[in-house]
């Protein structure tokens, strides 16, 4: 049961599922079960899904059920939505160092976070005064291959193959001028 939870979860995190259509999955599952059996349920079922701040509370109760490259995986998402937001506040950059920071902890293997990284090597070389690009078109790269990331996490939490997300990059690739999937190419 804690693995159906999990996943109801992570589709209303995805938005996958709406907030009403996970309430009522969870109060038929109090219907029909133990609460004091499954703490998972139990802490679900005490989220206030009405606040803005239920993503947060909803994260932290099914973190403890997750293997770490899920975790990981997550990070990256959470990440990767903020950049891809309209605001390039310090939130945009401050993603953009979160990932770059998890490619590094992870021993730069983590191939789909690459080109973040690189771009925010790129980023930190203009802030010094090196550099030939620009930081609207840092930022415009970003934010697409964002989307790309996006859409390929998707693909694979469906199949909850988180090796071959994280090690993602023959079939997607990253160039300055143009982004290349084998969904297809988003040119920017």
């Amino acid at each position: 049961m804690n693995q159906e939870l999990k996943q109801k979860a992570y589709q209303l995190l995805i938005d996958k599922i709406d907030v009403e259509g996970f309430e009522n999955f969870l109060y038929k599952l109090v219907d029909n079960s133990e609460m004091k059996n499954n703490s998972l349920l139990f802490d679900l079922v005490t989220v206030n899904y009405k606040s803005n701040s239920y993503r947060k509370e909803l994260f932290r109760f099914i973190e403890s059920f997750c293997i770490e490259e899920e975790l990981t995986i997550l990070e990256i998402y959470k990440n990767c939505l903020k950049l891809k937001n309209k605001d390039k506040g310090e939130e945009f950059f401050k993603s953009l160092e979160n990932i770059s920071n998890i490619y590094i902890e992870s021993d730069y293997t983590f191939d789909i976070l690459y080109p973040l990284y690189w771009k925010n090597n790129e980023l930190e070389s203009l802030r010094e005064g090196f550099g030939f690009s620009s930081i609207e078109k840092i930022i415009k790269d970003v934010e697409e291959y964002s989307k790309l990331v996006i859409k390929e996490f998707h693909i694979y939490r469906e199949e909850e193959n988180w090796f071959h997300f994280l090690k993602e990059s023959e079939d997607m690739e990253f160039d300055s001028n143009f982004f290349k999937s084998k969904k297809g190419n988003i040119k920017t």
